[in-house]
């Protein structure tokens, strides 16, 4: 295995200097615990030389997804921040602009680690320029799709109570969550040059359609809280559920032909994919178990148990092949 993992990363690759972690006296990884313990430990198994990348591509859609939900703000001010925070990737940083959004957002009902990411995007930046150009573009392009589908959700529900129609879902499950498989699929194939040989169109198409079949679980999943918010992505009623977890699963079906793709030393990146992607399927189940009105949500002692049963299964696609979702699915 553990030559496995040293393939994975390609030597020789530039050395990593671990205290671009700390920006502006920030350490950005403190933070980064702070506001996903599981990414976190995720981000800790990724080759290095995508580490950085990974960290503060959350970081930044972190701070949008806390800059569109903080209700005690209106929406009407909230998309006026978001159209600063995209502003910021596409005519470059302004610290005016940061101030606004820090002053508008901290102090208005967030959790206290989100409030912590918001004043120290500055932090997030700095590290940002130290990225390469590539990285930066690609980087640039995931937040202004991201914060187009954060306004689309807040311009739709604001005052209205009518729900996403079929295209409108699909166009918002893309926006959210389909372009970040797109971005971890560009990344990836930029620096890993055995990469290089794939189809990336399909690849591509199969990472959007991971992202959007993650984004289907968590609309299930949360559609009690959602209707009481006013945020209908799914009709109130009538509603077949069930098939509603079928387009779920089918979409989840592209993570699954994603993991599988990926080449045999790939090891660190197939586990860091199948985590979600057994995290998506274990919740549809609880969901079925429980009662679609239930949010049940995987505990924290379920996905470490899923964490090492995937880890039994990621360093080899021979075993990988092996592997049907079902048993990662049981109790």
């Amino acid at each position: 295995m553990y030559f496995l993992l040293r393939k994975e990363a390609e030597f020789p690759y530039p050395l990593v200097n671990m205290s671009l972690w700390v920006q502006n006296d920030c350490n950005l990884k403190v933070i980064l615990k702070g506001v996903s313990r599981s990414f976190y430990l995720s981000l800790l198994f990724l080759p290095k030389k995508i580490r950085y990348t990974m960290g503060v591509g959350y970081l930044f859609c972190r701070a949008a997804d806390t800059i569109a939900d903080t209700d005690l703000i209106p929406a009407s001010e909230r998309l006026k921040m978001l159209e600063l925070y995209r502003r910021e990737f596409l005519q470059g940083e302004n610290l005016d602009d940061l101030e606004q959004i820090q002053n508008q957002v901290v102090g208005g009902g967030g959790l206290k680690d989100e409030e912590e990411l918001i004043k120290n995007l500055p932090a997030c930046f700095s590290l940002f320029r130290k990225l390469g150009e590539a990285d930066q573009q690609f980087l640039k392009n995931l937040v202004v799709e991201l914060t187009l589908g954060m306004e689309m959700d807040l311009k739709k529900f604001s005052g209205s109570a009518s729900p996403l129609t079929a295209q409108e879902l699909d166009q918002y499950t893309y926006y959210v969550a389909g372009v970040v498989g797109k971005f971890w699929t560009e990344v990836i194939t930029f620096h890993f040059a055995s990469l290089r040989k794939w189809d990336l169109t399909l690849m591509v198409d199969l990472g959007i359609r991971f992202g959007k079949g993650l984004q289907r679980v968590n609309i299930l999943r949360d559609r009690p809280q959602d209707q009481a918010r006013g945020r209908l992505y799914l009709p109130i009623a009538p509603i077949d559920l069930v098939q509603e977890k079928v387009k779920a699963e089918e979409l989840l079906e592209a993570g699954w032909r994603y993991v599988q793709k990926l080449p045999w030393w790939a090891a660190r990146l197939r586990w860091v994919c199948l985590i979600p992607l057994l995290l998506g399927f274990k919740t549809l189940k609880l969901l079925e178990e429980n009662g679609w009105e239930s949010g049940a949500k995987v505990s924290r002692s379920e996905v470490y148990r899923i964490m090492l049963f995937a880890a039994f299964f990621f360093w080899s696609p021979r075993l990988l092949g092996q592997l049907t979702l079902e048993p990662g699915l049981r109790r």
